[in-house]
Protein backbone atom coordinates (compact mmCIF):
# COMPACT_ATOMS: atom_id res chain seq x y z
CA UNK A 1 0.00 0.00 0.00
CA UNK A 2 1.26 3.51 -0.81
CA UNK A 3 1.95 5.88 1.73
CA UNK A 4 -1.08 8.26 0.57
CA UNK A 5 -3.17 5.60 0.51
CA UNK A 6 -2.40 4.30 4.06
CA UNK A 7 -2.42 8.03 5.53
CA UNK A 8 -6.04 7.82 3.76
CA UNK A 9 -6.76 4.67 5.27
CA UNK A 10 -6.12 6.40 8.62
CA UNK A 11 -7.97 9.23 8.09
CA UNK A 12 -11.18 7.37 7.24
CA UNK A 13 -10.99 5.57 10.42
CA UNK A 14 -10.72 8.05 12.82
CA UNK A 15 -13.47 10.53 10.92
CA UNK A 16 -14.89 8.24 9.02
CA UNK A 17 -17.37 11.31 7.82
CA UNK A 18 -14.26 12.41 5.62
CA UNK A 19 -15.33 9.53 3.01
CA UNK A 20 -18.27 11.49 1.31
CA UNK A 21 -15.92 14.13 0.42
CA UNK A 22 -13.90 11.83 -1.79
CA UNK A 23 -16.24 8.98 -2.45
CA UNK A 24 -16.82 8.45 -5.92
CA UNK A 25 -18.89 5.52 -5.40
CA UNK A 26 -21.76 7.78 -3.70
CA UNK A 27 -22.56 10.24 -6.78
CA UNK A 28 -25.39 9.81 -8.48
CA UNK A 29 -24.05 9.25 -11.82
CA UNK A 30 -21.99 5.99 -9.87
CA UNK A 31 -24.90 4.85 -8.26
CA UNK A 32 -26.78 4.76 -11.60
CA UNK A 33 -24.17 2.91 -13.13
CA UNK A 34 -24.11 0.16 -9.95
CA UNK A 35 -28.25 -0.11 -9.98
CA UNK A 36 -28.08 -1.00 -13.94
CA UNK A 37 -24.98 -3.07 -13.40
CA UNK A 38 -26.92 -5.62 -10.53
CA UNK A 39 -29.91 -5.39 -12.79
CA UNK A 40 -28.26 -6.56 -15.94
CA UNK A 41 -25.95 -9.71 -14.07
CA UNK A 42 -29.49 -10.55 -11.96
CA UNK A 43 -31.42 -10.56 -15.87
CA UNK A 44 -27.97 -12.43 -17.80
CA UNK A 45 -27.51 -14.57 -14.67
CA UNK A 46 -31.25 -15.78 -14.40
CA UNK A 47 -31.48 -16.67 -18.02
CA UNK A 48 -28.01 -18.32 -17.86
CA UNK A 49 -29.68 -20.39 -15.71
CA UNK A 50 -33.01 -21.10 -17.40
CA UNK A 51 -30.61 -22.30 -20.45
CA UNK A 52 -28.62 -24.87 -18.81
CA UNK A 53 -31.81 -26.46 -17.32
CA UNK A 54 -33.55 -26.64 -19.93
CA UNK A 55 -30.33 -28.04 -22.11
CA UNK A 56 -30.87 -25.14 -24.89
CA UNK A 57 -28.29 -24.38 -27.84
CA UNK A 58 -27.64 -20.80 -28.82
CA UNK A 59 -29.90 -21.19 -31.88
CA UNK A 60 -32.89 -21.96 -29.60
CA UNK A 61 -32.22 -19.86 -26.97
CA UNK A 62 -31.50 -16.81 -29.35
CA UNK A 63 -35.24 -17.44 -31.26
CA UNK A 64 -36.92 -17.54 -27.76
CA UNK A 65 -35.23 -15.36 -25.55
CA UNK A 66 -33.40 -12.75 -28.01
CA UNK A 67 -35.76 -10.01 -28.64
CA UNK A 68 -36.69 -9.90 -25.02
CA UNK A 69 -33.49 -9.99 -23.42
CA UNK A 70 -32.37 -7.15 -26.03
CA UNK A 71 -35.16 -4.69 -24.40
CA UNK A 72 -34.03 -5.44 -21.44
CA UNK A 73 -29.89 -4.77 -22.09
CA UNK A 74 -30.94 -1.37 -24.19
CA UNK A 75 -32.99 0.09 -21.28
CA UNK A 76 -29.45 -0.59 -18.90
CA UNK A 77 -27.59 1.00 -21.52
CA UNK A 78 -29.36 3.78 -22.19
CA UNK A 79 -30.73 4.86 -18.47
CA UNK A 80 -26.16 4.76 -17.89
CA UNK A 81 -26.08 6.80 -21.19
CA UNK A 82 -28.30 9.66 -19.90
CA UNK A 83 -26.64 9.14 -16.30
CA UNK A 84 -23.49 10.02 -18.19
CA UNK A 85 -24.74 12.81 -20.42
CA UNK A 86 -26.50 14.28 -16.95
CA UNK A 87 -23.02 14.54 -15.76
CA UNK A 88 -21.77 16.81 -18.55
CA UNK A 89 -24.63 18.73 -17.88
CA UNK A 90 -23.46 19.06 -14.41
CA UNK A 91 -20.06 19.28 -15.12
CA UNK A 92 -20.20 22.11 -17.63
CA UNK A 93 -23.70 24.06 -16.66
CA UNK A 94 -24.53 23.17 -20.80
CA UNK A 95 -27.04 20.01 -20.95
CA UNK A 96 -26.20 18.34 -24.01
CA UNK A 97 -28.62 16.86 -26.64
CA UNK A 98 -29.06 13.90 -27.56
CA UNK A 99 -26.57 13.06 -30.84
CA UNK A 100 -27.58 10.12 -33.96
CA UNK A 101 -24.03 9.56 -32.79
CA UNK A 102 -24.70 8.39 -29.18
CA UNK A 103 -28.19 6.68 -30.30
CA UNK A 104 -25.33 4.62 -32.71
CA UNK A 105 -23.01 4.03 -29.31
CA UNK A 106 -26.03 2.75 -27.27
CA UNK A 107 -27.16 0.14 -30.45
CA UNK A 108 -23.66 -0.93 -30.35
CA UNK A 109 -22.99 -1.24 -26.83
CA UNK A 110 -26.64 -2.95 -27.03
CA UNK A 111 -25.21 -5.94 -29.45
CA UNK A 112 -21.73 -6.40 -28.24
CA UNK A 113 -23.57 -7.07 -24.68
CA UNK A 114 -26.23 -10.02 -26.52
CA UNK A 115 -23.49 -10.98 -28.35
CA UNK A 116 -20.96 -11.97 -25.52
CA UNK A 117 -23.72 -13.64 -24.26
CA UNK A 118 -24.96 -15.85 -26.36
CA UNK A 119 -21.13 -16.54 -27.10
CA UNK A 120 -20.84 -17.79 -23.40
CA UNK A 121 -24.50 -19.85 -24.64
CA UNK A 122 -22.76 -21.41 -27.38
CA UNK A 123 -19.94 -22.62 -25.41
CA UNK A 124 -21.71 -24.84 -23.27
CA UNK A 125 -22.13 -27.05 -26.77
CA UNK A 126 -18.54 -27.38 -26.98
CA UNK A 127 -17.61 -27.57 -23.22
CA UNK A 128 -16.92 -31.61 -23.14
CA UNK A 129 -13.79 -30.37 -26.03
CA UNK A 130 -13.14 -27.20 -24.11
CA UNK A 131 -12.81 -28.51 -20.65
CA UNK A 132 -15.35 -25.22 -19.66
CA UNK A 133 -18.14 -26.11 -17.04
CA UNK A 134 -21.02 -23.93 -16.24
CA UNK A 135 -20.36 -22.42 -13.63
CA UNK A 136 -17.27 -21.13 -15.33
CA UNK A 137 -19.09 -19.82 -17.98
CA UNK A 138 -21.71 -18.43 -15.26
CA UNK A 139 -18.92 -16.66 -13.55
CA UNK A 140 -17.67 -14.92 -17.37
CA UNK A 141 -21.25 -14.12 -18.08
CA UNK A 142 -21.23 -11.96 -14.45
CA UNK A 143 -18.61 -10.03 -15.75
CA UNK A 144 -20.72 -8.49 -18.49
CA UNK A 145 -22.68 -6.38 -17.20
CA UNK A 146 -19.72 -5.00 -14.91
CA UNK A 147 -17.51 -4.31 -17.46
CA UNK A 148 -20.35 -2.39 -19.61
CA UNK A 149 -21.83 -0.24 -16.96
CA UNK A 150 -19.34 2.22 -16.46
CA UNK A 151 -17.69 1.70 -19.65
CA UNK A 152 -21.08 3.52 -21.13
CA UNK A 153 -20.83 6.62 -18.54
CA UNK A 154 -17.60 7.33 -19.91
CA UNK A 155 -18.66 7.20 -23.89
CA UNK A 156 -21.60 9.24 -23.23
CA UNK A 157 -18.97 11.54 -20.99
CA UNK A 158 -16.79 11.35 -23.88
CA UNK A 159 -19.25 11.73 -26.91
CA UNK A 160 -21.25 14.41 -24.95
CA UNK A 161 -17.79 16.72 -24.16
CA UNK A 162 -17.02 16.37 -28.10
CA UNK A 163 -20.23 17.34 -29.01
CA UNK A 164 -20.23 20.86 -26.85
CA UNK A 165 -17.24 21.66 -28.22
CA UNK A 166 -17.78 20.87 -31.60
CA UNK A 167 -20.49 23.41 -31.08
CA UNK A 168 -18.83 26.13 -29.26
CA UNK A 169 -21.33 25.67 -26.47
CA UNK A 170 -18.21 24.77 -24.10
CA UNK A 171 -14.35 25.20 -23.99
CA UNK A 172 -11.87 22.78 -24.79
CA UNK A 173 -11.79 21.29 -21.31
CA UNK A 174 -9.53 17.65 -20.42
CA UNK A 175 -10.28 14.57 -19.13
CA UNK A 176 -9.20 13.42 -15.39
CA UNK A 177 -8.84 9.46 -15.23
CA UNK A 178 -10.74 9.06 -11.40
CA UNK A 179 -10.85 5.85 -9.43
CA UNK A 180 -13.49 5.04 -6.33
CA UNK A 181 -9.56 5.85 -4.39
CA UNK A 182 -10.66 3.44 -2.00
CA UNK A 183 -8.81 -0.04 -0.49
CA UNK A 184 -10.62 -1.67 -3.36
CA UNK A 185 -8.75 -0.16 -5.97
CA UNK A 186 -6.50 -2.31 -7.93
CA UNK A 187 -2.38 -2.29 -8.86
CA UNK A 188 -3.16 -1.75 -12.66
CA UNK A 189 -5.66 1.24 -12.32
CA UNK A 190 -4.38 3.11 -9.40
CA UNK A 191 -1.32 4.52 -10.55
CA UNK A 192 -3.48 6.55 -13.02
CA UNK A 193 -5.79 8.34 -10.73
CA UNK A 194 -5.25 11.99 -11.04
CA UNK A 195 -3.90 11.92 -14.09
CA UNK A 196 -4.80 14.59 -17.38
CA UNK A 197 -5.52 13.96 -20.37
CA UNK A 198 -6.84 15.21 -23.83
CA UNK A 199 -9.43 14.09 -25.42
CA UNK A 200 -7.58 13.22 -28.47
CA UNK A 201 -4.71 11.68 -26.39
CA UNK A 202 -3.84 8.39 -28.14
CA UNK A 203 -2.01 7.28 -24.51
CA UNK A 204 -5.32 7.89 -22.50
CA UNK A 205 -6.21 4.31 -21.11
CA UNK A 206 -9.40 3.03 -22.67
CA UNK A 207 -11.69 2.06 -20.31
CA UNK A 208 -12.72 -0.21 -18.57
CA UNK A 209 -9.31 -1.54 -18.02
CA UNK A 210 -10.71 -4.61 -16.87
CA UNK A 211 -13.65 -6.52 -15.60
CA UNK A 212 -15.57 -5.36 -12.61
CA UNK A 213 -13.38 -1.90 -13.31
CA UNK A 214 -15.00 0.92 -11.45
CA UNK A 215 -12.91 3.89 -12.85
CA UNK A 216 -14.25 6.96 -14.55
CA UNK A 217 -13.35 10.18 -16.64
CA UNK A 218 -14.14 13.43 -15.12
CA UNK A 219 -14.45 16.42 -16.39
CA UNK A 220 -11.20 18.90 -15.60
CA UNK A 221 -12.28 22.42 -13.73
CA UNK A 222 -9.51 25.20 -14.66
CA UNK A 223 -7.10 23.89 -11.52
CA UNK A 224 -6.80 20.46 -13.70
CA UNK A 225 -9.51 18.41 -10.73
CA UNK A 226 -12.10 16.63 -11.81
CA UNK A 227 -15.82 17.92 -11.28
CA UNK A 228 -17.70 15.06 -9.55
CA UNK A 229 -21.23 14.36 -10.40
Amino acid sequence: MSLKRAIRSLIVLECPEALEAVDVSRTKTNRTANKCEKELEKELENLFSLIVKNNMSELSARQQFEEELRSKVRHCVQKSFFAGMDYVGIATGVQPALQVQDVMIMEQVTEEILNDFFTKVSQREWKNVEFVSDNMLQNQINTIASSNMFRIINLATTSSMQALNAQGQVAQRDLVFTTEDDINVCPVCYPYHDRIYSFDDEFKPELPIHPHCRCRYLVADDQGNGIVG
